[in-house]
C-alpha cells in the first residue's frame, strides 16, 4: 500500500509521533486560546507552524477542495499527506473547538480483509498565528482517471462497482459518526493496490463546514451538484447530498460524465420537471456505454440520484446493494466488456449550453 509511513494499519488509535515536535511559539494567538485545553488531552492538536514540518503547493489544490493540498513531510518527502489550511479572522469559538475535537477523535474504517483505510483520519491539527492546518496521511496510488487509463481494456462495470463500494463504505462510516464528505471529485480519489487482485479507494479529507462558514466548491458541471443545493433549498451538504455525489461518481465511472446537464439553468429545469412529472426519478439518457450496463446497476444509479433527498438510499443501503450486485455479476473485475469513453474533463466537447440530455 505504498510507503510504510503512509501504510494503513489496524493500530489506528494513535497518530504517528516518529518525530519530536518542533518547538512551539511562546505566545499563543488569541484566535486559538480556546484550543489550549485540547492540547493537554489530545496531543495531535498543538501549537506549531505547519510550514516548518510539511511542504505543499497552494497553486494546485485537491480537485473540489480549494483549501486542501497534497504535500509531504519536510524531512521525509516519500510520505504523502493532505494539508487543509484554514485561515481565520475571529477567535475560534467553543462550537468550533468541539467540532475539531470530534475530528481528532474520529478513527477511520479499516478493511477487515485488506487493512486498507476507507477514510482519512486527522493525524495532526497545527495552529499558528491566524492559521489552522489539518494534516492527514493518505494512501498512495493513481487517481481514479489515471487508474482507468492504466487499466485500458481491463476497465469494466465490475471495477466501477468495486471502487464505488469502497467509497460507499467510507461514507457509511462517516455518516454513522456524524460527518459528511461534501465532495467526491474522482480526481481527488486515489486507487491503492492492496494485492494482485484487489484495490481500494480512500475518501480524501474532512468537510470543513463544521469548522468554518464557507460554501462548498461548486462543480464545473451543474448537474453534478445535489438538486437541493443547486436549487438553494439548503445551503449545507448533508448525508443525502453525499449519496447524490456517490451516484454522480458511479455514473461517471460507467459512462464518463455526470448526469443531467452542464448548464445550471437547464439542470434546474430538468429537476423541477422530473419532480412534478416523475415523482422525482431522474431519467438517465442512453448514451456512451449506458446500454451495456447491467439493469440492476442502472436501477441503483437511479435510486442514488433521486431528485428528492429524503427518498435517496442511505450509504449503508448503497454499500449492501453494491456488495449484492458484485456477487451476482457473471464476471469479475477486468473480465467483462470494456467500458470505453472519454472522461468529460479531458474532453474539449464540454456542454456549455443546454443540450437534450434528459427530458
Amino acid at each position: 500500500m505504498g510507503n510504510a509511513c503512509c501504510k494503513a494499519s489496524k493500530e489506528k488509535d494513535s497518530p504517528q509521533t516518529d518525530n519530536a515536535p518542533i518547538e512551539s511559539p511562546s505566545t499563543t494567538s488569541p484566535l486559538f486560546e480556546n484550543l489550549l485545553p485540547l492540547t493537554k488531552t489530545l496531543p495531535l492538536i498543538r501549537e506549531a507552524d505547519a510550514t516548518r514540518e510539511y511542504t505543499w503547493d497552494e497553486s494546485t489544490p485537491l480537485p473540489g477542495h480549494k483549501n486542501t493540498f497534497r504535500g509531504t513531510k519536510s524531512n521525509d518527502p516519500a510520505c504523502e499527506v493532505l494539508v487543509t489550511k484554514v485561515v481565520i479572522s475571529t477567535a475560534f469559538t467553543q462550537a468550533q473547538t468541539i467540532a475539531l475535537a470530534k475530528m481528532a477523535n474520529f478513527k477511520p474504517r479499516v478493511s477487515d480483509t485488506t487493512g486498507a483505510r476507507k477514510t482519512t483520519q486527522l493525524d495532526f491539527a497545527l495552529f499558528h498565528k491566524d492559521t489552522l492546518c489539518l494534516i492527514s496521511r493518505v494512501n498512495q496510488g493513481p487517481t481514479i482517471p489515471e487508474a482507468i487509463a492504466a487499466a485500458e481494456e481491463k476497465y469494466d462495470e465490475a471495477t466501477a462497482l468495486e471502487w464505488t463500494a469502497d467509497v460507499a463504505e467510507g461514507l457509511e462510516h462517516l455518516h454513522k459518526h456524524g460527518f459528511v464528505q461534501a465532495c467526491l471529485d474522482p480526481r481527488a480519489l486515489r486507487v491503492t493496490k492492496v494485492s494482485d487482485t484487489c484495490s481500494a479507494v480512500q475518501l480524501p479529507s474532512f468537510n470543513l463546514s463544521s469548522l468554518v462558514n464557507q460554501p462548498c466548491d461548486a462543480p464545473d458541471w451543474a448537474g453534478a451538484l445535489a438538486p437541493e443545493l443547486l436549487l438553494g433549498e439548503t445551503c449545507a451538504p448533508t448525508a443525502a447530498s453525499d449519496i447524490w455525489n456517490l451516484g454522480v461518481l458511479l455514473h461517471i465511472l460507467l459512462v464518463g460524465e455526470p448526469p443531467l446537464n452542464r448548464d445550471k439553468e437547464e439542470s434546474k429545469r430538468i429537476i423541477q420537471m422530473r419532480r412534478e412529472e416523475a415523482e422525482g426519478k431522474v431519467n438517465i439518457a442512453d448514451f456512451g456505454g449506458w446500454n451495456r450496463v447491467q439493469p440492476e446497476t442502472k436501477a441503483l444509479v437511479v435510486d442514488m440520484l433521486h431528485l428528492v433527498p429524503e427518498k435517496r438510499l442511505t450509504a449503508e443501503q448503497v454499500h449492501n446493494e453494491i456488495d449484492f450486485l458484485i456477487h451476482r455479476l457473471p464476471f469479475g473485475p477486468g473480465e467483462a466488456e470494456h467500458l470505453k469513453f472519454t472522461l468529460w474533463w479531458d474532453s474539449c466537447l464540454l456542454y456549455t449550453s443546454p443540450s437534450p440530455r434528459d427530458s
